[in-house]
């Protein structure tokens, strides 16, 4: 038994060590790459150690995208320029695909609900980007530094044992955001999955509420003061003739 833990043990320390060697060799070609002023391509599983590598001053731009969607391509271009302008000031730009299933925990990890998603991290926290998708308004926005927080920004800490970084708590208001984000594309999925479903109670409720106004009619209106049909009907004609009497 002391066998079978002592390899286990071992096996946890290589495995600690070849992830560590694979983070500062991605790291060094990431800096050549942001020397070069090109957005650095990088693997989704390589992600987090590089975070727990990086400086907590950097300023790091991360897209995570997938290669079938047609916003993230009209966004490339952007991207690209965006890292060239950015690389003199020191702001290190990723594309990361995440549309792989390998990609799956990363994207459970940092709250990627769909693509693009650009996330900046620096100082310790990830800032969720809200902004305009433009060159401009991506350069106005690393120009903070620290980068302005935000009620969605998220601190996180680094494992070292583990070379992965742990967010720590969400706060309220990130909580609601996401129960109203899930929410509100369940409904739409829906809509979307039952279009019959979703016309035939928009029928129902107009003829619901045709019924209710004619019942809130018949019971509260005149109707209510008259033994049947015809007594309210001579009732409307005597009221008629009064105002047309007034008029006159």
């Amino acid at each position: 038994m002391w066998v079978v833990r002592g390899a286990r043990r071992r096996d946890r320390v290589l495995a600690v060590i070849v992830t560590a060697l694979a983070v500062t060799m991605m790291s060094g070609f990431a800096r050549a790459e942001a020397e070069k002023g090109a957005a650095i391509e990088m693997r989704a599983s390589a992600v987090e150690g590089y975070l727990a590598q990086a400086s907590a001053n950097a300023v790091i731009a991360a897209k995570f995208y997938a290669p079938w969607c047609a916003h993230c391509k009209v966004l490339a271009p952007v991207w690209e320029e965006f890292a060239r302008e950015s690389a003199p000031e020191g702001v290190v730009v990723l594309s990361v695909d995440s549309s792989s299933v390998k990609a799956k925990e990363l994207n459970e990890k940092l709250n990627i609900k769909g693509f693009p998603t650009i996330l900046f991290f620096n100082d310790a926290k990830v800032h969720e980007y809200t902004g305009a998708r433009t060159l401009e308004a991506f350069r106005a926005y690393v120009k903070q530094k620290p980068l302005r927080p935000s009620a969605y920004a998220r601190g996180y800490a680094v494992d070292e044992t583990t070379n992965s970084i742990v967010f720590e708590k969400p706060s309220t208001l990130l909580v609601v955001r996401e129960v109203v984000r899930s929410t509100s594309k369940e409904i739409a999925h829906f809509i979307r999955d039952k279009p019959t479903v979703i016309l035939t109670v928009f029928i129902i409720g107009i003829w619901a509420g045709a019924f209710s106004v004619a019942a809130m009619f018949f019971i509260t209106g005149d109707y209510a003061a008259a033994k049947n049909w015809r007594d309210f009907i001579d009732h409307q004609s005597r009221r008629r003739a009064q105002l047309d009497k007034k008029s006159n």
